[in-house]
């Protein structure tokens, strides 16, 4: 990494040329080859190679025989909209259940992100993670109980037990029961194309750098994807979320994930929004706040991207306030929470979105938080 990211030993400097002939010829061979272009010939024997120079386990059997696997989205319904998201082993199911618990409260009513307002925020989504870190994973390898956590009485039992003047101790949330059944380097693009066709894609290498390895004169920077598992039951990782034994590491099994890209649907069964963002944990209740914003408050694309944001994951148990919302800071410690505020530098992710206005007009907006380079026609 440090020969291809670092030349001479130094960063790279502004406006100054990155090259990487080796990524070059790698991204030739998958252009000519497709999936074959990279799990095998040239490109997998480097890799294999600098795996075995250097401890590593993948083969070239690992690479032959690795396939993407295409799963049935989650669909869910928010006031009056269609929600489609990402299927386990990532986390799409989350945001519909914490949409689910939300919707029963009318965000609309409240203080758009005062104290009552991110004090529900906080409640439901303290209950959704407390639920993905006992029963989130590949459901190749686990019956993932997927109607059950999306399921709308579900959501009205999570929501009974939430407050409105008091947060809900942390020892108190636990993962709910489903009845018994037979047998921060991430990237995200918001597409609508001029047929309306639109497209979420998230991508992930999971932390700086990914595992900080290229993988010889292959030019590939090998991901840190091993993190997304679980090193021991119940141990936080990079993130800070702690799992289940059920998202332990075991051959042929993908890792769970915090991506959650989504389309949003008006009532005509029109796509109106679409949207995501890279952040790891902090990528599902980003994109619910998108949401939110947009359905509950009617706020603009660029208010709803710009507005402050919050997060709580259940563990640990700390409410994160974005910079801007100082204001509510006591509020909340009044209401019981163990309240962070982050400084303007710890922004909360990165997201894309583009919206379809009433009109028709098409809005692209990339998050001021981030680097992204909106577009739209």
């Amino acid at each position: 990494s440090a020969e291809v990211f670092l030349p001479g030993g130094e960063p790279v400097k502004r406006g100054e040329l990155l090259r990487q002939p080796d990524l070059a010829k790698t991204l030739t061979a998958i252009a000519k080859h497709g999936a074959d272009g990279f799990y095998k010939g040239r490109v997998a024997e480097l890799i294999v190679a600098s795996q075995a120079k250097h401890g590593g386990l993948i083969s070239m059997k690992d690479l032959a025989s690795y396939k993407v696997r295409w799963r049935t989205p989650i669909t869910g319904h928010y006031q009056g909209h269609r929600i489609v998201t990402m299927p386990p082993p990532s986390s799409g199911m989350h945001l519909i259940q914490i949409l689910n618990q939300v919707e029963r409260f009318g965000l609309g009513q409240y203080e758009h992100n005062g104290p009552e307002h991110v004090h529900l925020l906080a409640e439901a989504m303290m209950r959704a993670y407390a639920d993905r870190s006992v029963h989130s994973g590949d459901p190749d390898f686990w019956q993932v109980p997927t109607d059950f956590l999306t399921s709308r009485d579900y959501a009205a039992k999570l929501s009974a037990s939430i407050r409105l003047d008091k947060a809900t101790p942390e020892e108190s949330v636990t993962a709910g029961k489903p009845p018994k059944t037979d047998g921060g380097n991430t990237t995200h693009i918001s597409i609508i194309d001029a047929a309306g066709n639109a497209a979420s894609s998230t991508q992930t290498i999971n932390t700086g750098l990914g595992s900080c390895f290229v993988a010889g004169k292959s030019g590939v920077l090998l991901n840190n994807e091993m993190n997304d598992f679980t090193g021991h039951p119940d141990a936080p990782n990079a993130f800070g979320a702690r799992q289940s034994a059920k998202n332990l590491p075991e051959k042929g099994k993908r890792p769970l994930s915090s991506m959650t890209p989504t389309l949003v649907f008006d009532a005509q069964n029109k796509v109106k929004a679409v949207v995501g963002t890279p952040g790891g944990t902090k990528i599902i209740t980003t994109v619910l706040q998108i949401v939110s914003n947009l359905i509950d408050f009617q706020h603009s694309p660029d208010h709803a991207m710009s507005a402050p944001r919050v997060h709580h994951q259940h563990l640990p148990d700390v409410l994160y306030l974005e910079s801007g919302l100082s204001g509510v800071r006591r509020g909340l410690a009044g209401r019981g929470h163990k309240v962070k505020l982050l400084s303007k530098e710890r922004a909360i992710c990165n997201a894309q979105i583009v919206v379809i206005e009433a009109g028709g007009e098409r809005v692209a907006v990339s998050d001021p938080r981030g680097t992204g380079k909106p577009a739209a026609e």
